[in-house]
Formats: C-alpha cells, structure tokens, sequence
C-alpha cells in the first residue's frame, strides 16, 4: 500500500512539476520570438530613419560642399558624431552607378551586415547607413539573456522544490515502504523502533501520524500473531495428538507420492520410534509383506481408481512396543483417501491401514462358536440323556454298583455344562466391564490348599517364600483363575507332568520388575510357542498340539484368567521356563494395593 502511494505522489509531484515548468518554459519560448522579431523591426525602421535623415542633411548641402569628396567626408563624419556617440554607425554616399563618392569609414561599400538606404532628392545620389549586429540588437540580445536566466533561475527552483518535496515527503514514504516489507508477525525487535525511520519517528505532520500508525499497527500484528500462533499450535497439538492416539495407522503422502506424515501407530507398525524420519517408511512396511506384489497391484489400481479403494492385505509379523518384531501373520486393511484444497485441487493422498487381524479371528471364532458349543455341550447332554435312558428301563435288571456310577457319570456331566455355562457368563460379564468382584484378606497358603484339595493335583509341588503378605482378593475367583492355569497345565503336559507352584514378594523394584507379590505356575510339557504366547489368553482360541487330550474344553479358561487378574489390577503373562528346560510358565502379579502384612501370631 506505501508502495503505490509512494508512486501516486511521485506521478502527481511530477505532473505538478511538469503543469508548472513546461507552460513557463513554452510562455518565454514565445515571448522571445514575438520581441525578436517586433525588436528586429524596430530596429530596422530605425536604421531606415537614420538613412532618411542622413539624405535629407546630404540633400540640404550646398553645391559647393556637394562636389568635393573630400567635403561631403567631413560633413557625413559630423552627422555621424551626432547620430551616434560611440561612432558605430557606417555611412557611405553613392551614386546611381555603385560608386561611391563620400565614406566615413573609408570603405568602398555597405558589407553584408544590416543595413538601410534613401535617396537624395533632387540628385542621383543613394544614402546608405549601416550599424554592426551586436549594436543593432543590443536589446534582443539583452532581452534574451535575461529570460534565459529567469528560466534558469524557474527550473533551479522547480528543482528545488522537487528535491525538497522528496526528501520531505517521497524519501520518508520510500523508507516507510521498506520499513513495511521489512515487517515479520514473528521478529522480537519492532521495525518502527530502528534505524531506518529515525529521522522521521520525531516529526508532528501528516507523516509523524502515519509512523505512529504504523508502530500500532505492528503492535498489533505481532499481538494478532502470537494469538494465532498459540491457536494454530494448540489446534495443531490436538490434531497431533487425535493423530498420535489413533490405533490405525494414518500415512499422508504429498501429490508425487513423497510421505509428509506419519502418526505413531505408523511407526510402531514398522518398528521405528514416533518422530523418525520418513525416509524409508514405505520400504519397511514393504519387508513385512508376505505377498509383495498383490500388495503393489491392489495399490497400483487403488491409485489410478480403477480398483477398490479399500483392500486388504497381509504381512508377516508385527514389533510389540519394545520394538521386537514377533513373527505372527497378520492381516491389515488400506483404506484410501485423497485430501482437496479450496479450490478443488488435488494436495495430498492418505492412507489408513487398520489391523483386521482379530475381527477376523472373531468373525472365525463366532463361525466356529456354535460348533465348539454344540459339540461340548451335546456331548454331555447325550451322556445324561444315556445314563438317564439305562436307569429308567424296566426290562434290563442292573445291580446298585451299575446304577452308583451311571447317576456319578450324570452328576459329573452336570457338572462339566455347569462349568462351561458359568465360564461363558463370567466371560460375558469380563467383556462387559460388569464382573463384580468380592475381595477378602487371606493368606495365599490358604488359597492354595483349597485348591489342591482334589485327587488331580496330588503331583503339585508347591514352593512359596516364607512370610508372604496376606492377599486382598476376591477368594473365590482367585480359586478359579489357579484352577484353570493347573487344568491347563495338565491338559497340555499330561496327567503325569510335574507342576510346581512357586511364589515370593518383592518389597521394591528389581530388574525393571515393580514391587508386589509374583505366582508361578511351571510345568514340563512342550511349551508355548512365541507367536502364540498372546493369543492363547484370546476367548475360544485353544493351541492345537496334536496330541491327546485329557479333557475338553471351549477356550475360555485363560480368558477368564486374564479377565480376573486383570480386573484385580494384577497382570498375568506366559513364557518359558527360567532353568532352560522344556515346559511353560505362567506368572502372576499382584499390585502392592492387593498386599496386606501377614498378622502376627496367626496360623495359617
């Protein structure tokens, strides 16, 4: 804005300059032609006064003084005393044939120079009277002059007055203007507080007003600016962190297909720490596929929308977040999306990936649920059913032995759907977040001899610190949780497995493992996979080893032990055995609030 009122000032300064020089100088032009020329004139018909003078003198000469030269010299050289002081003025007497016949100068006729001429009356005779140039237009010439140095003097002036409205007005602007461009919404120093407006910061006119408008108005630039910067970081912190808290895994791309974005799920999916750079990003979700090149084709037509826009895909493991890549299939879905200015233009292209992996592990389980249901509980019921078939036949006599064990086996059967149909709604009820829980002091020793209190656990070896904090927990669920890792154990190792039980307290942390109370459940049977030690606590997901089984089951045990641990505030973990030898362990971990100091003097 300075910028073009700067230039509209220097037009309208030099229209003005232009409005005032240019008729002056075009005004003396034309006078001076117009005096030259009425100057010119009048110095002829003053030379032609002269010549008729001179004649009518010549005229009024006697006869005597006419016929000597020498005479007629003499009384042209007193006229020419009287005509002109300074002697400048030449005249000559000829007769009708040129010659001549009496001369002031001497000379034998007029030159070239102005000159005028009249007759003798009454003779043959020409009068001829010459005066130089310079005498002849001394006026003109003084005349010129002097309105070449009045114009002088106007266009020295009109230039003064040019440069002392720049300096006064056009520099101030000019500086003004760069002092304008020179502003930043994020400098620390004020552009109106330095050197380039010093001279000006002091004046009281029309531009004084203006710095000091302008000093407000950076004043309130940087005011507006550091608003909108907290706004535009603020926003730009809860995008970043809608982003950052995302579970897909979100990858924005510029129009040339060079990634501008990526959020942490991102990262983690390909192993990298949130932040990286994202050179190479592309390249490692590229090693992870187990099928590279119907991964390109999907995309390749994804992007040129000759394909669907959403595909899915599969890579061959996953990095947990301690950046280890575990080696589990797993099937991920790409959505694509593309991202559009104002204008309509094409900016950018995204890309969401979200892990189907366990919606469609569930949409098998639900497919497999029926079947495993039906099959565990029909199983049961077509036993019932048997043994309640045999009893009530009329026509076959059995013995009370017979009939002790078929209504055992009915009881027993009973049982076993009982337990199937509590594990599914306690599980309902895990899912749902509305399993209540019953806590009470008890001490773990006491815990574990309830539950050992059966026939099948006889082999059980327990190995616990002494002094172990009293427990506050919900007995009964606790009870289960022990249950189903012992069933567990001895439906994977083997009715003849070793298990032992071990247990200690820590009151501090220790090697990254945070004070509490740790339980271990340890078997020597064939262990659990690594890329599997996650999902055997998934519902209905049951590990198939290939060998026989000693009782059945729907998948819910470690589930529900997850669950209850869980819901305790505790953690519950599978891994390898510590000693190196085959078999699996599965630890729990009660939180120092679950811990009570053991009572002093009281027996367990």
């Amino acid at each position: 804005m300075l910028h073009i009122l700067e230039r509209r000032i220097n037009l309208q300064l030099l229209i003005f300059y232009s409005l005032f020089v240019l008729p002056l100088l075009l005004g003396g032009i034309e006078i001076y032609f117009f005096l030259r020329d009425t100057l010119e004139k009048d110095a002829l018909q003053t030379d032609r006064l002269l010549a008729r003078l001179v004649a009518l003198e010549v005229e009024a000469t006697d006869a005597k003084t006419r016929r000597s030269p020498q005479a007629m010299t003499d009384r042209l050289l007193v006229l020419r005393r009287r005509l002109a002081e300074d002697g400048d003025i030449s005249i000559w007497l000829l007769d009708k044939g040129g010659r001549p016949i009496a001369s002031v100068d001497g000379q034998a006729a007029p030159h070239l120079d102005t000159y005028s001429s009249a007759p003798v009356a009454g003779t043959s005779w020409m009068v001829f009277v010459q005066r130089p140039t310079a005498s002849a237009h001394t006026v003109i010439i003084s005349f010129q002059n002097s309105l070449f140095i009045a114009l002088v003097m106007l266009i020295v002036g009109a230039s003064c007055f040019w440069f002392v409205a720049y300096g006064w007005v056009i520099g101030p602007l000019t500086r003004l203007a760069k002092a304008v461009s020179l502003i930043r919404p994020d400098q620390t120093t004020r552009v109106t507080d330095g050197p380039l407006l010093e001279k000006e910061r002091g004046r009281v006119d029309e531009i004084g007003q203006l710095i000091s408008a302008l000093s407000t108005m950076e004043d309130e630039i940087h005011t507006l600016f550091r608003q909108s910067d907290q706004e535009s970081q603020a926003r730009l912190h809860t995008l970043e962190a809608i982003m950052s808290s995302l579970e897909d895994s979100v990858l924005l791309e510029d129009p040339d297909g060079q990634i501008v974005y990526a959020n942490r799920s991102f990262y983690r999916l390909v192993g990298l720490p949130a932040g990286s750079t994202t050179t190479g990003l592309t390249e490692r979700l590229y090693a992870m596929l187990e099928d590279p090149r119907s991964y390109t084709e999907a995309l390749q037509r994804a992007e040129e929308r000759s394909g669907p826009q959403r595909f899915d895909f599969r890579v061959r493991g996953f990095y947990n977040r301690v950046g280890q890549f575990v080696q589990r299939s797993r099937q991920l879905r790409m959505r694509l999306f593309y991202v559009y200015d104002l204008a309509g233009q094409l900016i950018g292209r995204g890309k969401i990936l979200h892990d189907v992996t366990q919606q469609n592990d569930a949409e098998q389980i639900k497919r497999n649920l029926l079947a495993i249901i039906s099959h565990e509980l029909r199983t049961p019921l077509t036993t019932m059913k048997g043994y309640a078939t045999s009893l009530l036949e009329t026509d076959v006599e059995m013995d009370e032995a017979l009939k002790l064990e078929f209504l055992q086996g009915i009881v027993t059967e009973g049982d076993h759907m009982a337990e199937i149909i509590t594990s599914l709604l306690d599980m309902s009820q895990l899912e749902a977040g509305t399993l209540k829980l019953s806590p009470s002091f008890g001490s773990l020793e006491a815990l574990l001899d309830e539950v050992l209190d059966n026939p099948r656990y006889q082999r059980v070896e327990l190995q616990l610190e002494p002094g172990l904090p009293w427990l506050y927990v919900d007995q009964k669920r606790i009870e289960v949780v022990l249950h189903n890792l012992l069933e567990n154990a001895l439906r994977y190792a083997g009715e003849q497995a070793r298990v032992e039980i071990r247990a200690h307290a820590q009151a501090e942390e220790q090697d990254g493992r945070p004070a509490g109370l740790y339980l271990s459940v340890i078997d020597d049977g064939h262990g659990i996979p690594l890329e599997q030690r996650e999902r055997i606590f998934e519902s209905f997901y049951q590990i198939d080893s290939g060998h026989r089984r000693s009782s059945k089951g729907v998948g819910l045990g470690l589930a529900l032990c997850r669950g209850i641990v869980e819901a305790h505030g505790g953690a519950i973990w599978a891994a390898d055995r510590a000693d190196g030898k085959p078999g699996a362990t599965f630890h729990i971990y009660f939180p120092p609030r679950l811990l009570r100091p053991r009572p002093v003097n009281v027996e367990d």
